[in-house]
């Protein structure tokens, strides 16, 4: 286990906990959200400076992907 980004980033894979669950995953570089059994889709740090509690966010097919897209109010 480490909390050192620079160590993190030259490891094969890492895991994000947050409230006790898995949060998010790291492969080759890049971080993932990780669905839960429930379907919360906990949002990278990034992400949540960005959307701020109470941003509506839509989930949208495309073809072989899926988008997230943010409602602007």
């Amino acid at each position: 286990m480490t909390h050192d980004p620079d160590v993190a980033r030259v490891l094969p894979r890492t895991l994000t906990i947050r409230d006790g669950r898995i949060g998010g995953e790291g492969r080759g570089g890049e971080e993932y959200a990780v669905v839960t059994a429930d379907g919360f889709l906990p949002l990278s740090g990034h992400a949540r400076d960005k959307l701020p509690p109470g941003t509506l966010v839509r989930l949208h097919e495309v073809g072989d992907h899926y988008e997230l897209r943010a409602e602007r109010t």
